[in-house]
């Protein structure tokens, strides 16, 4: 078995560490570059309150629209341009590989078609309890987090 003490040769040593060093430290700067490569949304700018406003002002009618669909297939609880996710059955149907679970391929192109209108590049989301229902329309996110209850921070 190696034993790090019996290394008396300080150049062996430094390669030693530096070679843990460099194991520990891959990981982070493999998910640095392939971030970058994947763009997630670091290097682009968040749309102003008035674009925002604009683009509701605009298409106010497809927005609603788009919220009916979601009320139509309230089941779906999150739908992206890739993949949706259906309340209580843990599945999702991602883009390429199978349909999407919820509703039709068809059904999947027209919220698809909504989404880029509206650019919304992350879908909608919507959550369901006692007390009523929300619906998440994400036109711009650098991540998120989203909760039911107030933050106390």
């Amino acid at each position: 078995m190696f034993q790090y003490n019996e290394v008396k040769n300080p150049i062996a040593k430094y390669l030693l560490w530096s070679g843990i060093i460099i194991v520990l430290l891959a990981p982070f700067v493999l998910f640095a570059l392939i971030s970058n490569a994947l763009d997630f949304n670091t290097n682009t700018p968040h749309p102003s309150d008035n674009e925002l406003i604009q683009n509701f002002q605009s298409n106010e009618e497809d927005f609603n629209k788009l919220v009916n669909m979601s009320n139509v297939d309230a089941k779906v609880e999150r739908i992206a341009f890739d993949f949706t996710h259906v309340t209580g059955e843990n599945q999702s149907g991602e883009m390429g590989k199978d349909r999407p679970v919820g509703f039709s391929e068809d059904r999947w192109n027209e919220y698809r078609a909504i989404f880029n209108k509206l650019k919304l590049k992350s879908g909608i989301s919507r959550e369901s309890d006692s007390k009523g229902t929300i619906i998440y329309l994400t036109s711009f996110s650098k991540g998120m987090s989203f909760s039911r209850t107030r933050s106390r921070i």
